[in-house]
């Protein structure tokens, strides 16, 4: 986002602080200044406007609000924010009590919904022309980056930037009745919408939209209508729409409809800043068009399911505190610096009182965090890891052999994290002291359940093929020990299976291959038992154990049914610490990728005595050829008046993984063996 300096200073005084420091401060506590613009005001041009583009977080979205971001500011450089309107509006608030009389003239009613956890407000109002943007409006959306449309959308982009609550808008040209209903609900059945502009979307089952007493959609979820006044004149009837939930939940599963927006930051929400919204919204009405004669209803439905925190109390231990910054003391004040409101202080921890807009305080690490930006993060020690021995190095020989031979069998190897997120957490996992948040939450225990998620993605994306395979490391704690194990994993779905005939014998076609590859490491004797129907990855009746002498090598079987793939698909899991280098007992052929540049064939016939040794003559050929990539024989012929020899043709494939070969380069090729054949075989070559 961007941020005036000029807008800052007018509001919190900081005439004695240089551009320099703001910036240095700024970079220290994690906002990061990309770029600085420097351009005259249009109302002044004698005073420069420097705008700073900041970095803001991705947990700080509430920093996208200007009122909670000024608070910020405030902590950050130990300012004091002048609130005039708010000490003088205790002296006139007699007179404001009797201006809010004269305008409580509305009507207030309920619209109708079956959803939990969602809250909807609506405001229609009729007689509404449009009217002029003013320069200040203007100016100050210029300084959040936002680019003017002079119209009503910079009205909704100015609330937004203050109190950041998102209102939407939309229009409604054919009421009949004043009175009527408005009904919240999803979808049944897939329908059409078409907005204000005539944009028609199809909406698919489950989309949440406001219908009038007439079933027709008024408004959809998801989709942001562009505002197109075609007749500015013209008084119409328009309606102003705000929706609250929990955005960091999602107990709606909502998912994207027709927008470029995601959803969380498409209702950037805050309930409590919701009745000055609206309050901005038609104050900004009131003041720029007086002359507008008004006729507003208020249409709403809350949820009592919705669980609303507008506070939280967060706990701190000192203890904790003290060994992830390696420090011996603390400074309190610190937190007080930092806009956290302490509540309890005892022995041995902290109580913080934790605003709704703090979404990104929800731990003991969070806390621990937010000491360190405001002390700056170059002002504590760092805790290095202690230096250990890699037990894994002499496995590198390993890994190639291995790799090599699922490349030659058409696997494609992909590569995942070993971090996972909080839903995979099992007994035996590895949590992390200090995520950054919940997707990076732990180590993983297996790594079936991330490839069998890939082969889902890429079948879902239409690609053909879909075997694949990883070799990675697995992480577990076993009464209370850490177990580390590299293993390779893979998912494939059989190219022998091709009929239903065929289809009985296709499992155990599969399980040979893997028999094949314990062979390789001398594992002859492999003893077969079935999986523990509790593993809910593999089919619990069609997958099994290998294992030999009360060690399991692997495991092998079809996909569990819930996974629900049209085609028998299979998975596998090895243990690689048992194939060791010293148990190899066959080589494997390096896989080559092919040459993107065009293969030339030719071809050879000559007279040859029946008793050469042909494997000897195809040597001799790829021995003194550069760019041959395969020779065949073809064209046998045994003449009956000489029967000491045979006419045979060979065929010449020629192709060069870095240039196009020219007809020149592959008649020098042909010499060469023309030269060989006579020299050494005593051919007779034909014309």
């Amino acid at each position: 986002m961007e941020y005036s300096l000029h807008n800052l200073n007018k509001q919190t005084q900081l005439n004695k602080i240089t551009s320099e420091s703001i910036i240095n401060k700024l970079n220290l506590i994690g906002f990061e200044v990309d770029d600085i613009i420097i351009q005259p005001l249009i109302y002044n041009s004698l005073i420069n406007d420097i705008r700073l583009i900041l970095k803001i977080p991705a947990n700080r979205e509430d920093l996208l609000n200007e009122i909670l971001l000024l608070n910020e500011f405030s902590t950050i450089f130990s300012l004091k924010k002048y609130k005039t309107w708010k000490n003088l509006k205790k002296n006139y608030l007699f007179l404001l009590k009797q201006k809010y009389t004269q305008k409580y003239n509305y009507q207030s009613s309920l619209i109708f919904s079956d959803l939990s956890n969602i809250a909807i407000y609506n405001l229609k109002i009729e007689n509404f022309e449009s009217f002029m943007i003013p320069l200040w409006i203007k100016e100050k959306l210029k300084n959040f980056g936002f680019q003017t449309t002079n119209s009503l959308n910079d009205i909704l982009n100015l609330v937004c930037l203050e109190w950041g609550q998102k209102i939407d808008f939309y229009f409604n040209q054919n009421i009949t009745n004043l009175n009527e209903n408005f009904y919240c609900n999803r979808l049944l059945k897939e329908e059409i919408f078409v907005d204000f502009n005539n944009n028609q979307y199809i909406l698919p089952i489950g989309t949440i939209v406001l219908k009038n007493s007439e079933s027709k959609i008024l408004n959809v979820l998801g989709i942001l209508t562009p505002l197109i006044e075609s007749n500015k004149k013209l008084k119409k009837t328009i309606f102003f729409e705000a929706i609250f939930y929990d955005i960091h939940s999602n107990s709606l599963n909502l998912t994207t409809i027709n927008t470029n927006l995601s959803f969380r930051y498409l209702r950037k929400s805050f309930l409590d800043h919701l009745r000055f919204s609206f309050q901005r919204l038609l104050t900004l009405f009131e003041i720029l068009s007086p002359s507008l004669n008004l006729k507003i209803e208020k249409y709403s439905t809350y949820s009592k399911v919705l669980n609303l925190k507008v506070t939280s109390i967060l706990k701190l231990k000192k203890n904790s505190l003290l060994k992830f910054l390696n420090i011996k003391d603390f400074d309190i004040n610190v937190f007080k610096k930092a806009g956290l409101i302490i509540v309890g202080n005892t022995k041995k921890e902290i109580y913080f009182k934790i605003s709704n807009s703090r979404k990104d305080l929800s731990r003991e690490i969070d806390l621990i965090e937010e000491y360190c930006r405001f002390i700056g993060y170059d002002n504590f020690k760092e805790i290095l890891p202690k230096k250990s021995m890699n037990c894994f190095l002499k496995s590198e020989n390993k890994y190639k052999f291995i790799k090599e031979f699922f490349l030659n069998f058409g696997f494609n190897e992909t590569i995942n994290s070993s971090i996972q997120e909080e839903t995979m957490k099992k007994n035996q996992s590895i949590l992390i002291n200090n995520p950054l948040n919940n997707d990076f939450f732990l180590l993983r225990t297996e790594l079936v359940s991330k490839i069998i998620e890939n082969f889902e993605n890429n079948l879902r994306l239409g690609f053909s093929n879909n075997n694949f395979f990883e070799i990675g490391r697995s992480f577990k704690k076993i009464k209370n020990q850490i177990i580390e194990e590299d293993k390779i994993s893979g998912i494939f779905q059989s190219f022998s299976k091709k009929n239903v005939a065929q289809s009985s014998i296709d499992w155990f076609i599969n399980k040979s291959f893997f028999e094949n590859f314990f062979k390789l490491f001398g594992y002859k004797d492999i003893i077969i038992e079935p999986i523990i129907s509790t593993f809910d990855l593999f089919h619990p009746k069609r997958s099994i154990l290998f294992k030999t002498k009360n060690k399991i090598l692997g495991v092998f079987g079809e996909v569990h049914p819930r996974f629900n793939f049209k085609i028998p698909t299979y998975v596998f899991e090895l243990n690689l610490n048992d194939f060791k280098d010293w148990r190899k007992n066959s080589s494997i052929s390096n896989y080559q990728e092919y040459s993107k540049y065009p293969s030339i064939t030719k071809d050879i016939s000559f007279l040859i005595n029946k008793n050469t040794n042909f494997n000897n003559l195809k040597n001799e050929i790829q021995n003194i050829c550069n760019n041959l990539k395969n020779i065949y024989f073809f064209d046998i012929y045994f003449n009956p008046s000489n029967i000491n020899q045979i006419s045979i043709g060979i065929r010449l494939e020629f192709q060069s993984f870095w240039i196009t070969l020219t007809n020149e380069e592959i008649e020098k090729e042909i010499t060469k063996i023309k030269n060989i054949l006579n020299s050494k075989f005593e051919v007779h070559l034909k014309s």
